[in-house]
């Protein structure tokens, strides 16, 4: 098993989400999101991850997620 510590770890909001958004006659709307994650490389020492969210009605993206990992080799002590 590795461990490690984050190298990078960033968000980037492209669009708008209705979580929870009181209309009237107390109905509330919300938008389903699906969230897609990606392995974009796992090399000796480095992983990265994507992960996109998209409005599940419009498949618009609402935020797109990155992490970049040192993967540190774990000792044997």
């Amino acid at each position: 098993m590795k461990s490690g510590v984050s190298l990078e770890i960033s968000v980037s909001f492209v669009d708008v989400a209705s979580i929870g958004v009181s209309i009237l006659y107390s109905v509330f709307y919300h938008d389903e999101i699906d969230v897609e994650g990606k392995l974009l490389r796992a090399g000796k020492s480095v992983g990265v991850t994507s992960v996109d969210f998209v409005n599940k009605k419009t498949r618009k993206t609402i935020a797109q997620a990155r992490h970049n990992k040192y993967l540190a080799v774990s000792s044997r002590l």
